[in-house]
């Protein structure tokens, strides 16, 4: 029996994504999908504090037993232990993601970790329009069964983070 056109297509995609996410995966930083660039950078000159935001844990992530709320302290803790300021809500927020894909004959879990800066922006053909938008992103991608492995690149995310905010915003 021939499989349904859909249930092809599915496979197609699915190898497609492993396909591409084994190239990309590293355990770690990719940096063809991350926005630390000199300008991105300046984007965070004068923040006095931001906000954290852990938005999407997948559900085999979550049965493996990393939570949002788990994300979004380790986060907090690692901003603070560097010395910047978090509070519930500021005009630059970091969003955190882990998205999750697993294949059920496979014990590994493929995630993306995702961290990304958002501020309101003016748009130049509207000035009294303020919108939100990414200005600094960092991605890492992880073959792991391990949600350690997450966390552990997750907080070399953070630090990413950490280090182009504290270049464009020295200690005093």
């Amino acid at each position: 029996m021939r499989p349904r056109a859909s249930t092809s297509r599915q496979r197609i995609i699915l190898s497609a994504f492993s396909v591409v996410l084994a190239v990309f995966v590293r355990i770690g930083p990719v940096d063809a999908v991350n926005w630390d660039s000199p300008q991105n950078r300046a984007s965070l000159k004068e923040m006095t504090a931001v906000s954290v935001k852990a938005y999407q844990v997948g559900t085999d992530a979550q049965r493996a037993g990393l939570t949002i709320s788990q994300l979004q302290t380790d986060v907090e803790v690692q901003l603070r232990k560097a010395g910047i300021t978090v509070v519930p809500a500021s005009e630059g927020q970091l969003h955190v993601s882990v998205w999750d894909m697993k294949r059920d004959s496979d014990p590994a879990i493929r995630f993306h970790i995702s961290i990304e800066f958002v501020q309101s922006v003016k748009l130049d053909r509207a000035a009294n329009l303020l919108v939100p938008a990414v200005t600094w992103s960092m991605n890492g991608f992880a073959e792991t069964s391990d949600v350690r492995q997450v966390r552990l690149i997750l907080s070399d995310l953070v630090n990413s983070f950490i280090n182009a905010y504290l270049e464009q915003n020295p200690k005093k």
